[in-house]
């Protein structure tokens, strides 16, 4: 125990930050990769080494804008599941959709929702990022009524006429090689 307190305390920063602390370091990426690779709930699931280890891999094909090509050749390759990331799958196979989403009892949302608040509205979540169940059921049943179908016919007519208008409207800024700001567009 003294050869122990001789080696960390005795030790000068010199030491510390070209022997000590990289070594740690290795020890705990090590670990890390054990753990992702044996013990993680996940860690059945197939897919290549890299990602399964780290979010960089992931990050990267956002960044360059191929990830759906490489999902897929992941797919082609490893089967209808596959493992993108240390904590995150990809599911290709449309019969697994009620288990992804169910209906009865839905799974619970994550703090990613949170990132898509309106600035100002921290204190009352919209619709898309209320992340309790209960809350988001009956945010639901407020508004369900005017997007279930019988609504929506009834409102055909109106809804042609105002798309018309929108195609009118866009193909004249596209006509015209005119700039707009497509998302207040779309809002209107």
């Amino acid at each position: 125990m003294a050869l122990l307190s001789d080696i960390f305390l005795g030790a000068g920063i010199k030491v510390w930050l070209t022997v000590i602390l990289p070594v740690v370091f290795l020890i705990y990426f090590a670990f890390g990769i054990l753990y992702a690779r044996t013990l993680h709930p996940l860690a059945k699931v197939p897919g290549p080494f890299w990602p399964a280890v780290s979010r960089t891999w992931l990050v990267y094909r956002m960044y360059v804008g191929d990830l759906e090509h490489h999902q897929r050749a992941l797919h082609d390759e490893y089967g209808p599941i596959v493992r993108i990331a240390p904590d995150e799958v990809v599911v290709s196979d449309p019969e697994a959709i009620p288990l992804i989403y169910p209906i009865q009892k839905a799974l619970e949302k994550t703090d990613w929702y949170h990132a898509w608040r309106p600035p100002g509205l921290n204190c009352q979540p919209d619709l898309f990022t209320e992340t309790n169940e209960k809350a988001h059921s009956a945010y639901r049943r407020v508004v369900g009524g005017v997007y279930a179908l019988s609504s929506i016919l009834k409102s055909e007519v109106e809804l042609d006429t105002t798309l018309s208008l929108f195609i009118k409207r866009i193909e004249g800024f596209a006509d015209r090689k005119d700039a707009f700001d497509f998302g207040q567009w779309l809002e209107m």
